[in-house]
Protein backbone atom coordinates (compact mmCIF):
# COMPACT_ATOMS: atom_id res chain seq x y z
CA UNK A 1 0.00 0.00 0.00
CA UNK A 2 2.72 2.30 0.43
CA UNK A 3 3.77 2.26 -3.27
CA UNK A 4 0.39 3.32 -3.95
CA UNK A 5 0.59 6.22 -1.83
CA UNK A 6 3.34 7.27 -3.60
CA UNK A 7 3.01 6.73 -7.07
CA UNK A 8 -1.22 6.38 -7.31
CA UNK A 9 -0.83 4.97 -10.83
CA UNK A 10 1.51 2.04 -10.67
CA UNK A 11 -0.19 -0.51 -12.55
CA UNK A 12 1.41 -3.54 -11.50
CA UNK A 13 1.00 -2.60 -8.16
CA UNK A 14 -2.79 -1.77 -8.87
CA UNK A 15 -2.87 -5.28 -10.21
CA UNK A 16 -1.56 -7.04 -7.55
CA UNK A 17 -4.08 -5.82 -5.06
CA UNK A 18 -6.88 -6.71 -7.28
CA UNK A 19 -5.65 -9.91 -7.64
CA UNK A 20 -5.32 -10.45 -4.04
CA UNK A 21 -8.95 -9.15 -3.08
CA UNK A 22 -10.40 -11.26 -5.56
CA UNK A 23 -8.62 -14.33 -4.21
CA UNK A 24 -9.84 -13.12 -0.50
CA UNK A 25 -13.51 -12.48 -2.38
CA UNK A 26 -13.74 -9.16 -1.98
CA UNK A 27 -15.11 -8.10 -4.93
CA UNK A 28 -16.48 -4.65 -4.98
CA UNK A 29 -12.39 -3.81 -3.67
CA UNK A 30 -11.25 -5.86 -6.35
CA UNK A 31 -13.14 -4.15 -8.94
CA UNK A 32 -12.15 -0.68 -7.20
CA UNK A 33 -8.56 -1.49 -8.17
CA UNK A 34 -9.10 -2.84 -11.81
CA UNK A 35 -11.34 0.33 -12.27
CA UNK A 36 -8.14 2.48 -11.43
CA UNK A 37 -6.21 0.47 -13.82
CA UNK A 38 -8.76 1.12 -16.67
CA UNK A 39 -8.55 4.83 -15.66
CA UNK A 40 -4.20 4.64 -16.19
CA UNK A 41 -4.85 2.46 -19.50
CA UNK A 42 -8.58 2.47 -20.44
CA UNK A 43 -7.58 -0.55 -23.13
CA UNK A 44 -5.88 -3.10 -20.34
CA UNK A 45 -7.28 -6.45 -21.68
CA UNK A 46 -6.71 -8.21 -17.92
CA UNK A 47 -8.97 -5.67 -15.97
CA UNK A 48 -11.89 -5.81 -18.58
CA UNK A 49 -11.42 -9.50 -18.08
CA UNK A 50 -11.71 -9.52 -14.03
CA UNK A 51 -13.99 -6.86 -14.19
CA UNK A 52 -16.30 -8.98 -15.80
CA UNK A 53 -15.75 -12.08 -14.01
CA UNK A 54 -16.40 -9.44 -10.60
CA UNK A 55 -19.70 -8.45 -12.03
CA UNK A 56 -20.46 -11.74 -12.86
CA UNK A 57 -19.97 -12.84 -9.21
CA UNK A 58 -21.56 -9.91 -8.07
CA UNK A 59 -24.68 -10.99 -9.83
CA UNK A 60 -24.82 -14.35 -8.52
CA UNK A 61 -24.03 -13.21 -5.06
CA UNK A 62 -27.09 -10.61 -5.35
CA UNK A 63 -29.40 -13.33 -7.13
CA UNK A 64 -28.23 -15.64 -3.97
CA UNK A 65 -29.11 -13.63 -1.64
CA UNK A 66 -32.19 -12.55 -2.55
CA UNK A 67 -34.00 -16.12 -3.41
CA UNK A 68 -32.43 -17.48 -0.05
CA UNK A 69 -30.93 -15.16 2.22
CA UNK A 70 -33.33 -12.48 3.12
CA UNK A 71 -36.22 -14.79 2.76
CA UNK A 72 -34.84 -16.48 6.01
CA UNK A 73 -33.97 -13.52 7.84
CA UNK A 74 -37.03 -12.02 7.58
CA UNK A 75 -39.07 -15.06 8.58
CA UNK A 76 -36.17 -15.06 11.56
CA UNK A 77 -37.00 -11.05 12.49
CA UNK A 78 -40.78 -12.14 12.07
CA UNK A 79 -40.11 -15.05 14.66
CA UNK A 80 -38.30 -12.80 17.20
CA UNK A 81 -40.95 -10.19 17.07
CA UNK A 82 -44.00 -13.15 18.09
CA UNK A 83 -41.22 -13.82 20.73
CA UNK A 84 -40.59 -17.27 18.91
CA UNK A 85 -36.95 -17.18 19.86
CA UNK A 86 -36.18 -21.11 19.33
CA UNK A 87 -37.36 -20.57 16.23
CA UNK A 88 -35.74 -17.55 15.29
CA UNK A 89 -32.55 -18.83 16.67
CA UNK A 90 -32.84 -21.68 14.39
CA UNK A 91 -33.48 -19.60 11.67
CA UNK A 92 -31.09 -17.03 12.54
CA UNK A 93 -27.88 -19.52 12.70
CA UNK A 94 -28.74 -20.54 9.52
CA UNK A 95 -28.77 -16.95 8.09
CA UNK A 96 -25.59 -16.98 9.54
CA UNK A 97 -24.19 -20.05 8.14
CA UNK A 98 -25.47 -18.50 4.51
CA UNK A 99 -24.03 -15.09 4.53
CA UNK A 100 -21.99 -14.70 7.77
CA UNK A 101 -21.00 -10.92 7.53
CA UNK A 102 -25.02 -9.40 8.03
CA UNK A 103 -24.78 -7.00 10.74
CA UNK A 104 -28.59 -7.50 10.99
CA UNK A 105 -28.57 -11.22 11.31
CA UNK A 106 -25.44 -10.93 14.24
CA UNK A 107 -27.59 -8.65 15.86
CA UNK A 108 -30.89 -9.97 15.87
CA UNK A 109 -29.22 -13.87 16.82
CA UNK A 110 -27.60 -11.95 19.66
CA UNK A 111 -31.03 -10.16 21.20
CA UNK A 112 -32.79 -13.86 20.44
CA UNK A 113 -29.57 -15.28 22.64
CA UNK A 114 -30.26 -12.49 25.24
CA UNK A 115 -33.75 -13.30 25.66
CA UNK A 116 -33.14 -17.01 25.97
CA UNK A 117 -30.74 -16.14 28.82
CA UNK A 118 -27.44 -17.33 27.00
CA UNK A 119 -25.68 -14.16 27.37
CA UNK A 120 -21.91 -15.08 26.30
CA UNK A 121 -23.81 -16.30 23.12
CA UNK A 122 -25.45 -12.83 22.99
CA UNK A 123 -22.43 -10.74 23.39
CA UNK A 124 -20.44 -12.35 21.15
CA UNK A 125 -23.40 -12.27 18.47
CA UNK A 126 -23.46 -8.55 19.23
CA UNK A 127 -19.91 -8.13 19.21
CA UNK A 128 -19.93 -9.56 15.68
CA UNK A 129 -22.59 -7.45 14.57
CA UNK A 130 -20.75 -4.52 15.70
CA UNK A 131 -17.49 -5.01 14.00
CA UNK A 132 -19.37 -5.38 10.49
CA UNK A 133 -21.35 -2.22 11.04
CA UNK A 134 -19.51 -0.48 13.98
CA UNK A 135 -21.93 2.95 14.05
CA UNK A 136 -24.48 1.14 16.21
CA UNK A 137 -24.83 2.69 19.01
CA UNK A 138 -27.52 0.87 20.97
CA UNK A 139 -25.48 -2.65 20.70
CA UNK A 140 -22.11 -0.89 22.22
CA UNK A 141 -24.70 0.14 24.80
CA UNK A 142 -25.94 -3.50 25.46
CA UNK A 143 -22.77 -4.24 25.54
CA UNK A 144 -21.29 -2.18 28.01
CA UNK A 145 -24.02 -3.46 30.30
CA UNK A 146 -23.68 -6.79 29.63
CA UNK A 147 -19.76 -6.53 30.76
CA UNK A 148 -21.02 -4.73 33.96
CA UNK A 149 -23.67 -7.08 34.89
CA UNK A 150 -26.07 -8.57 32.68
CA UNK A 151 -28.92 -5.75 32.84
CA UNK A 152 -31.75 -4.97 30.36
CA UNK A 153 -32.10 -4.46 26.39
CA UNK A 154 -32.66 -0.72 25.92
CA UNK A 155 -34.10 -0.09 22.91
CA UNK A 156 -33.44 -3.03 21.48
CA UNK A 157 -36.57 -4.82 21.76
Amino acid sequence: LNILEETPDDIKALKYLGMIYFKKEMFAESKRQWEKVLSVNNHDRESLNFIKMINEKLKSVEIYEEEYFIPLLTDAIGLYKKGKFNDARKKLIKANTLNNSSAVAHKYLGKVYYKLKEYDNAISELKKSLELDPYQSEIKNVLVDLGAGYTVFKGLD
